[in-house]
């Protein structure tokens, strides 16, 4: 496979696990259609539909660097209210709020936690937390 569909399926893998979560957490979830700025769309409480846009990391080892930006380096304004942090080596997803002023994050696992009090953990991110509820 090329690098560019190697990144297109690592970033369907990501987005199939953030469904599945979601799922689990008995949220109806489903795939945008290509060309929106967003990957997912979320029904919460039956009403409230959130745009989701996921980002996958594959590294194997901290920190697991995300950037939240477009691919053409244009930030994400109104067009996504969560980022979907996807680890596929940890199998962890931490849903960060678009507040449009972060560009990327660092993020740890817990169970290596460097004891800093301002290292961001992936368990420190929950989707419900996210949407505000």
């Amino acid at each position: 496979m090329n690098s560019k569909k190697d990144s297109t399926i690592i970033g369907q893998i990501g987005e199939h696990l953030v469904i599945l979560d979601l799922l689990n957490k008995g949220i109806r979830t489903l795939h945008a259609s290509e060309g929106l700025p967003f990957d997912l769309a979320a029904y919460v409480s039956g009403t409230k539909l959130i745009k989701i846009q996921v980002k996958t990391n594959t590294s194997s080892h901290p920190p697991y660097r995300f950037r939240m930006y477009a691919s053409s380096n244009r930030a994400y304004t109104h067009e996504v209210d969560i980022f979907a942090l996807v680890s596929l080596v940890l199998h962890k997803i931490a849903y960060i709020r678009n507040d449009g002023t972060r560009n990327n994050i660092n993020l740890y696992e817990w169970d290596n936690h460097c004891g800093n009090i301002s290292t961001q953990y992936f368990e420190n991110f929950l989707f419900e937390d996210s949407i505000g509820e």
